[in-house]
């Protein structure tokens, strides 16, 4: 199985597209992901050699189908959907679930695990893929680690739901309080970023295991506000493209 690297434009929107381009394949990436705003022309890309997932946010049944026939114009290999609120009751969330498995999509989507969203909770995301057994999961749990205050160490019937069931991962380190460590390299966090990669490992044998021919993977790592800042003068107390770099390398030194 192929493991690929995407690489988010969260982060460097204020930039010109040319720019992040250069930057993505300078790393060494295989791919972007981003909102159809933010990535532009659909052949932009495509042009460079490097793959699209598409990022979008429905919140109605219309809304799913409508952008994911937007999508189809960037040739994605991936859709990756925020869909709904944490708030709704079950027959909303059902609905729109089924609109999402019913789609006709240009390539797999995939539902991001994801705060003040559907799958937002892990018990909630376990009853939702029970109910749902056609929905295939973006696992980011970094949302779940900060959801729950824990690091999911007490909740394993609901990741192996999740590990069972993703296609696609954002691999941030997470934490007890918030959704991502100031530097994942740091040796204050490394007992977080390798409970981490141990849930990761089994999200990509579970994807070996059920033939997959190629898996994605964004070390999706974000900016301010969710990149720590100095409480005195705002700035970064990492870099996040050297951040986000240093875990693909670390990844696909792992799984390769």
């Amino acid at each position: 199985m192929q493991i690929r690297f995407a690489k988010t434009l969260w982060g460097w929107e204020s930039h010109r597209v040319e720019v992040c381009r250069d930057w993505i394949l300078e790393d060494g990436y295989d791919g972007v992901e981003a909102p159809m705003w933010t990535l532009g022309r659909p052949d932009f890309w495509r042009a460079a050699g490097l793959a699209v997932i598409v990022q979008a946010f429905p919140m109605s049944p219309e809304e799913v189908q409508t952008e994911v026939e937007k999508a189809a114009a960037y040739e994605p290999v991936l859709i990756n959907l925020h869909v709904g609120k944490d708030w709704w009751p079950e027959d909303r969330a059902d609905a729109l679930l089924q609109t999402v498995a019913e789609a006709d999509s240009p390539a797999p989507i995939c539902v991001e695990t994801h705060r003040g969203r559907l799958f937002h909770h892990p018990v909630d995301a376990m009853k939702l893929l029970a109910r749902h057994p056609e929905i295939r999961l973006t696992a980011d749990l970094s949302h779940w680690t900060c959801v729950c205050e824990s690091m999911l160490d007490d909740q394993p019937e609901a990741v192996a739901a999740a590990v069972a069931r993703t296609a696609y991962l954002h691999a941030r380190v997470g934490h007890e309080e918030g959704p991502q460590v100031p530097d994942p390299r740091a040796a204050a966090w490394v007992s977080h970023t390798e409970r981490f990669e141990a849930i990761w490992d089994r999200i990509i044998a579970a994807a070996r295991g059920r033939g997959e021919s190629e898996f994605w993977v964004d070390p999706e790592f974000g900016p301010p506000n969710y990149m720590w800042t100095s409480p005195t003068s705002g700035e970064p107390l990492a870099d996040q493209r050297e951040v986000s770099r240093w875990m693909k390398d670390r990844l696909r030194t792992r799984w390769t």
